[in-house]
């Protein structure tokens, strides 16, 4: 697995200032033209309260609207050090953000928005999130 670290303008991505769930949201290069599935996303997270990082790709920032201040909205994050300090990835279940989730122990909700090979993807995710409860 490839290393990054977090910029210092993003340190502060890993340090929790409360116990709000920290999600990462990726769509990947060609998925974040998809506006109004990533603009569904955002509204959801905003309404649950949690604390965000999302990477836009080409998409405009404006066309998400207001975000919480503690947000990291860009167009691209160093996505394997944001993972480090992330509960949960939504990304478009390619394979590089499955392989990056699983290293991190992050959970994930890959979105099935039928490209590639993200079926395969989400079957391997679901075997291993059953092993990992029966343990």
């Amino acid at each position: 697995m490839r290393t990054e670290s977090l910029p210092d303008a993003l340190g502060f991505w890993s340090e929790r200032a409360d116990n709000r769930p920290q999600v990462y949201v990726a769509l990947g290069t060609f998925l974040s033209h998809r506006e109004d599935v990533l603009v569904q996303i955002v509204d959801a997270l905003r309404r649950m309260g949690v604390r965000a990082a999302v990477a836009v790709g080409a998409m405009p920032i404006a066309t998400l609207g207001d975000v919480p201040p503690d947000w990291i909205v860009a167009p691209q994050l160093p996505q394997v050090a944001m993972l480090r300090s992330a509960d949960l990835i939504i990304h478009h279940g390619g394979n590089n953000s499955v392989q990056e989730g699983l290293d991190a122990g992050v959970l994930q909700l890959p979105c099935d928005l039928g490209f590639f090979n993200e079926s395969s993807h989400l079957l391997m995710i679901h075997a291993l999130f059953r092993l990992k409860l029966e343990d």
